[in-house]
């Protein structure tokens, strides 16, 4: 847990010192994906120091593409 307090204080003090040069910039649109990216860089190493195993993109697109390919895989062997 204290692992965690010191990565956020950390994050506080880099978005304090960051969001000053974003806080410039006059479109809203800029300043909401810079928050919408530090919240979720944030997040995922909150989870990572809190040693949260986080799949990899990788992983989901076996799940999303396997049932597809064994089918395909099997009418294919059939010519080998």
């Amino acid at each position: 847990m204290f692992k965690v307090i010191v990565v956020v204080l950390i994050a506080v003090v880099v978005f304090l010192l960051d969001f000053a040069t974003v806080k410039k910039s006059k479109s809203k649109k800029d300043k909401k994906v810079y928050i919408a990216f530090f919240i979720l860089a944030l997040s995922i190493v909150v989870l990572h120091v809190m040693e949260v195993n986080i799949p990899t993109p990788i992983e989901g697109i076996k799940q999303i593409y396997q049932p597809v390919a064994e089918p395909i895989r099997k009418s294919l062997e059939k010519y080998l």
